[in-house]
């Protein structure tokens, strides 16, 4: 029972030293402390070497540096820099119609979208005598079956005529004209034009004046006003005159030029336009037809019965003690002529007026003042006899200088008896207009121009 006893101990202390040595060798191997056993009974000696315990670390993201990158070498870009095919070019007529080359007016060069047919970039028209341009630009729209169709353009485009004037426009996105600049053949500029949000109206512009020699003589600047829905213009020619138009019609008063360069004012009527009925008036019109012929600046009269007829404007200016000249054109027609004709002033009625008129038949002239319906019988003048045609133009004119009066037909100064009268007005305007005078019915004048003009003294 005693040796039992001390089998016991003895394993005991055994199982005891090898927990004890096992903890030692794990401190041995994560400190720098000295190996000691301090267990009384038996020292075990250190291992030759110790295992390594490797503690788990958490994952890092991986960190690049500029040093650090390697890249794998990329085959050299190609670009395919060949010039694209020539197109076919396409032919046309003068209206736009397709056709062949020896019929054609013009041809187009461009490139078209296989799948929308629409053009590729720029395209260029050329006239086929001669290859000169004749389109250059964008279209935004375009159709291949309808030529006059193609309106619709985009960005800054050139138009060319065949004598090599030139337009460029540019047009928004939407095909609407923002601008206008025009070439004449000789590559000067002669326009310059924005337009209003429509794409039509002119919001400004300005047009420069050239003479037959191509020298520039003046401009024309204007803008679009809203509000009386109309251009509102002012024409000046170097050293000849100013004058103001409402749309198309010049307004009746202007200033201009003699050839010393002295300024002085006008009033004027040209027949742009039709005379205004608030303006002109007329001593018995019922007795006449008109006609205003715009294209040719003219203003037709044709007598409806026999008898004299006036048509007239009022005119401010103290005729009285200044000097004016009153100068009138009229186209005598081939058939059926109007007998008499010329200048009125101081038209007040029809038994109140002065007039100065011409007899081309008669190839005569009278200058008389009617006052309260009786003549006081001026001038009648036979001689010299008038250097007038029965047909063709005729000037007349009367001019008063440092009340010193003169009186022309075509420039023919006209000899006469007395001064004429001046009819007693109260205030400084003049009713001064045309004269005519018709012995039959169906008898014809036309009207081409009437100036006043209010010259200052010498």
């Amino acid at each position: 029972m005693k040796y039992l006893f001390y089998l016991f101990v003895l394993v005991s202390l055994l199982h005891f030293s090898a927990q004890s040595q096992e903890k030692i060798s794990t401190l041995a191997a994560i400190s720098d402390w000295k190996r000691v056993n301090t267990l009384p009974l038996f020292f075990v000696p250190p291992p030759e070497k110790i295992a390594e315990v490797k503690i788990p670390k958490k994952p890092v993201k991986n960190t690049f540096t500029a040093s650090s990158l390697a890249f794998a070498p990329v085959k050299e870009v190609i670009i395919d820099t060949k010039v694209l095919e020539a197109v076919k070019p396409s032919y046309f007529t003068e209206k736009g119609a397709l056709t062949t080359p020896e019929k054609a007016d013009f041809y187009r060069k461009a490139q078209f979208d296989e799948r929308t047919g629409q053009p590729k970039g720029v395209v260029e028209d050329f006239y086929s005598n001669g290859d000169k341009p004749k389109f250059k630009g964008e279209y935004s729209r375009y159709n291949r079956d309808d030529e006059s169709r193609n309106n619709k353009y985009s960005g800054t485009c050139e138009f060319y005529t065949k004598d090599g004037a030139k337009s460029v426009r540019t047009y928004n996105n939407g095909s609407k004209l923002l601008s206008e600049n025009k070439y004449n053949e000789n590559n000067k500029l002669i326009s310059q034009t924005t337009y209003t949000s429509d794409g039509k109206t002119r919001k400004k512009f300005t047009e420069y004046i050239f003479d037959k020699s191509g020298n520039q003589i003046g401009e024309r600047t204007g803008e679009y006003s809203s509000s009386k829905e109309r251009e509102e213009i002012r024409e000046v020619l170097t050293g000849k005159s100013i004058i103001n138009f409402a749309g198309v019609c010049p307004q009746s008063k202007g200033v201009f030029y003699d050839e010393s360069g002295v300024e002085y004012e006008s009033v004027f009527q040209d027949f742009t336009c039709s005379p205004s009925v608030n303006d002109w008036k007329s001593v018995n019109g019922s007795n006449y037809e008109n006609t205003h012929r715009p294209e040719t600046k003219t203003y037709d009269l044709r007598s409806i019965e026999e008898g004299f007829g006036l048509l007239h404007l009022p005119v401010a200016y103290n005729f009285a003690q200044k000097s004016f000249e009153i100068e009138a054109i009229f186209e005598i027609p081939a058939q059926r002529a109007m007998s008499e004709f010329g200048i009125a002033w101081q038209v007040i009625n029809p038994q109140n007026y002065v007039y100065f008129k011409v007899n081309p038949r008669k190839k005569t002239y009278e200058i008389d003042a009617f006052e309260n319906g009786e003549s006081t019988k001026v001038m009648l003048g036979s001689k010299p006899q008038l250097a007038i045609n029965e047909s063709g133009e005729v000037r007349i004119k009367m001019q008063n200088k440092d009340n010193k009066f003169s009186y022309f037909v075509n420039d023919q100064l006209l000899s006469f008896k007395k001064p004429p009268p001046l009819i007693q007005q109260n205030g400084g305007a003049w009713n001064i207009g045309f004269y005519f005078n018709a012995a039959s019915r169906n008898e014809n004048i036309v009207l081409k121009r009437i100036e006043i003009k209010m010259l200052s003294n010498p």
